[in-house]
């Protein structure tokens, strides 16, 4: 994928804001008081000793936080980069989507250009919270929209109620998609759903004996 001059500028502007408009929200705490407690304190991946409540909205961004600090980095640190990585990601996959849609040169990358200009969205990227994963995942879901196919992507897609439990409403048409654009099962999409959102619920029972988050 050739990656044309005025994409690389915006991508460059798309990284910059996000990194100068960057802030931690108060709740992104709760995420770093569960990943102390496991690593630091040895409490468990708890908010308090003693309460095994799973009191965080994304499985996903929890598992990524408690990465990050078990191979030394700060959270301010943390934040940052994955803020930066997830932006690039961002970018890069709304140009992967243009191409999709018009293969032939166009003048601008209109998508790409107005992301780049959101302060919205450049925001969110650095808030500490999942949110950074939530939009990454927009982009993801419509090139699994496009190349139904692949096995990345309907991976991807699987995967996106460990990001936020309602993203669980992205499958009810994903399914029928797949099978009706490919005329073939969805197993990748299928397989990766029942093994990871499994292994989660059974996490879950387990250990905060629960069938759903609090």
């Amino acid at each position: 994928m050739r990656i044309r001059w005025h994409e690389w500028l915006l991508l460059g502007v798309l990284i910059a804001l996000t990194d100068r408009f960057r802030w931690i929200m108060d709740d992104a705490f709760i995420y770093f008081r569960y990943a102390d407690n496991l690593l630091l304190l040895d409490r468990g991946l708890v908010y308090n000793a003693g309460e095994y409540v799973e009191g965080y909205s994304s499985p996903l961004w929890m598992l990524w936080v408690v990465l990050l600090r078990a191979i030394g980095s700060d959270f301010y640190v943390a934040v940052r980069v994955s803020a930066l990585g997830c932006a690039a990601a961002y970018g890069l996959w709304l140009v992967r989507i243009n191409r999709l849609f018009s293969p032939a040169p166009v003048a601008v990358n209109f998508p790409l250009a107005a992301s780049a200009a959101h302060y919205g969205l450049t925001t969110h990227f650095s808030s500490g919270l999942e949110t950074p994963f939530v939009q990454l995942l927009a982009p993801l879901y419509a090139a699994a929209l496009l190349q139904p196919a692949r096995a990345a992507l309907q991976c991807a897609v699987a995967a996106a109620p460990l990001v936020r439990p309602e993203c669980a409403l992205l499958w009810v048409g994903y399914a029928p998609w797949v099978l009706l654009r490919t005329r073939r099962i969805p197993w990748w999409f299928i397989g990766s759903a029942l093994l990871l959102n499994g292994g989660w619920l059974a996490f879950r029972v387990i250990y905060y004996a629960d069938l759903l988050p609090n």
